[in-house]
């Protein structure tokens, strides 16, 4: 066989070959990527900074982290292929900077079978506490998070607007708290991280008579602030309030161990 001839044996060769890897390699990139997180990835525990503290989030599928200034973008555990990116993109070696980590305490959600650490401090009370973030201040915007109340700093400047417009507010004490006619339930006696006393905004839960939706926003210490919405019958939102911040301490026990972040103790009803 001449050269020509075993060049152009070669050339045909090639170009099967080529065609060939043409009809498959789209698939087999379509299964690369869509292939599943490994059970080491399931199983990690990330470590991230968050308002430049150090912490240490478990791969739960509670778990939301933004790495933006906004809610939109981040990774969602709960979704595979977003836990596998994140495993990638997270080598043990190189902490992840995030600006917030939600958690979605839906029951019907991930705490249906929550099998994991978080889950389990979590997950009792989904169902009241519904909705939770814990983020820098400075670089993610809780108004993402769908609302600006339940601040001591928003109750103290529509009190003051009240007071300049129209008779001053009279609350009625119920257990540790004031109760005003705006919505608003302030314990003097109960204090965030930041000095303040707590404040909790309720509106009537429209999907249940007689029960109050409820949010409240506070610092809970090492530049972090924590916004939680949960929703209680009237007559036992300072016991569900009591039972979501005692949660919350425990979740931020579980990221930031012996870092002491949460509230000081509620004042005895």
């Amino acid at each position: 066989m001449g050269a020509l001839a075993r060049q152009w044996k070669g050339l045909v060769l090639v170009g099967a070959v080529l065609a060939i890897a043409a009809v498959f390699a789209p698939g087999a990139v379509q299964r690369w990527n869509a292939r599943p997180p490994s059970a080491a990835c399931r199983a990690r525990t990330f470590d991230v900074t968050l308002a430049g503290l150090g912490l240490k989030v478990p791969a739960s599928p509670l778990l939301k982290l933004s790495t933006g200034k906004g809610a939109d973008g981040g990774y969602d555990l709960a979704a595979p292929l977003q836990l596998r990116d994140f495993c990638d993109r997270s080598p043990p070696e190189r902490p992840a900077r995030i600006t917030a980590i939600r958690l979605d305490l839906d029951p019907g959600g991930p705490c249906r079978n929550g099998r994991d650490r978080l889950a389990a401090v979590a997950c009792p009370d989904a169902g009241r506490w519904t909705r939770a973030a814990i983020y820098s201040p400075a670089e993610f915007d809780h108004l993402a998070l769908g609302s600006s109340l339940g601040a001591y700093e928003s109750f103290r400047r529509e009190r003051a607007v009240t007071e300049v417009n129209e008779a001053p507010m009279e609350a009625v004490r119920v257990g540790a708290f004031e109760r005003y006619p705006d919505g608003f339930w302030v314990a003097p006696d109960w204090m965030t991280a930041s000095g303040e006393p707590v404040a909790i905004s309720c509106s009537p839960d429209h999907l249940t008579p007689g029960w109050l939706a409820c949010t409240t926003t506070h610092a809970v210490g090492a530049g972090l602030q924590a916004t939680l919405d949960f929703r209680a019958p009237e007559a036992e939102v300072e016991a569900t309030a009591r039972r979501i911040e005692a949660d919350l301490t425990l979740t931020l026990a579980t990221f930031a161990p012996g870092q002491g972040l949460g509230m000081t103790p509620p004042p005895a009803s």
